[in-house]
């Protein structure tokens, strides 16, 4: 559950004023709050084995970083899992955003089973492929869209050809660059620079390994929900009888990524996870957070001041039972275990 700023400072403010109210333990809260511990650490150990399995699947994820060259046949035919998918239409993905994880840069997506939806409903599952194989898939998607338009001549964009790693010479220099994740904004790609003919090194320059190269011709389309089967019209006698059986299950983009996703667990969620503008501080939250910090730590203060001279008061007076006052006396009673104050001329 998510807190408003506004919410989230109130909390605070909260929080600081019961402070300055010294707690009242109670005996029979031991056993609640020994409760509570056991589930908050069975709560974290679950989420480390979540992250743990990411990692792994992360680094069975590097098996895959081979230069962009996948041999999509074989990848498909051995695919043989309890979630195997023969019919698209239906379906729909959304491509998320792009991270790099376990060194390797990934497209985080969600599939659904009702694409009539538009990817509004809960998803199937959350996934990660490695950003060449998701690119080469949706280029795969366009190229059959643009051919089931009856556009038999349509040729890729040139930048296409940085789906897989590619030599490239740079004032004498040798480099290979191949298509990654945008340094500065996870939805969108860029051509990473390595030092590898496989690209498996990149090649930083102050922590950065994007290059000028223009890929917004091949950009993948984050965030927009996309049909695994789109459908065109056509009559009859334009198709043959097998038209609709591929079209349905040879969807590129769907059925390419579907055969070689992995879970998204707890590190891959935590990195893919979208940042809004209500989730980051603005100049006058922290304004106000700093105000209120500066009341409240105040505040405190002058509690904690008032409390100690009233102690020095209560000290003094209690040190010396026969303090007497113009028109009162403090008498010790001894079955009461008290002072009492006895009133006097």
């Amino acid at each position: 559950m998510k807190l408003s700023r506004f919410t989230a400072l109130i909390l605070f403010f909260g929080v600081v004023v019961l402070l300055a109210v010294p707690p009242t333990v109670v005996a029979e809260d031991a056993d609640a709050n020994e409760d509570d511990n056991d589930q908050q650490e069975e709560e974290e150990q679950q989420e480390q084995e979540e992250e743990d399995a990411g990692d792994d699947q992360a680094d069975a994820g590097d098996d895959n970083a081979n230069g962009g060259n996948y041999d999509w046949n074989a990848i498909e035919a051995e695919y043989a899992g309890d979630d195997y998918i023969k019919y698209w239409t239906g379906y729909a993905i959304l491509p998320k955003t792009c991270i790099n994880l376990g060194g390797q840069d990934v497209v985080v997506f969600s599939v659904y089973e009702n694409g009539f939806k538009q990817c509004s409903d809960k998803p199937m599952g959350t996934y990660y492929t490695p950003v060449p194989y998701f690119l080469q898939a949706y280029l795969a998607q366009l190229m059959s869209n643009q051919q089931d338009m009856g556009y038999e001549d349509y040729e890729l964009p040139e930048s296409s050809q940085y789906a897989e790693c590619t030599y490239k010479a740079v004032n004498g220099e040798a480099y290979y660059v191949m298509a990654g994740c945008d340094d500065s904004d996870k939805h969108q790609l860029a051509v990473n620079i390595y030092q590898d003919e496989t690209c498996e090194k990149p090649s930083t320059v102050d922590g950065m390994d994007d290059s000028n190269i223009d890929i917004s011709d091949i950009q993948i389309p984050f965030q927009q929900c996309q049909a695994c089967v789109t459908w065109v019209d056509k009559n009859d006698d334009e198709v043959d009888d097998q038209y609709y059986e591929d079209k349905q299950v040879n969807a590129p983009l769907c059925s390419k990524v579907w055969a070689l996703k992995s879970k998204c667990g707890g590190r891959c969620k935590r990195l893919s996870k979208e940042r809004t503008a209500a989730d980051m501080w603005q100049r006058a939250d922290i304004v106000l957070l700093t105000t209120l910090s500066i009341f409240a730590a105040g505040m405190l203060a002058a509690v904690i001041k008032k409390r100690r001279k009233i102690e020095e008061k209560e000290g003094a007076l209690l040190a010396d039972p026969t303090v007497v006052s113009k028109k009162s006396a403090i008498r010790w009673i001894p079955e009461k275990k008290l002072y009492m104050g006895v009133g006097g001329a």
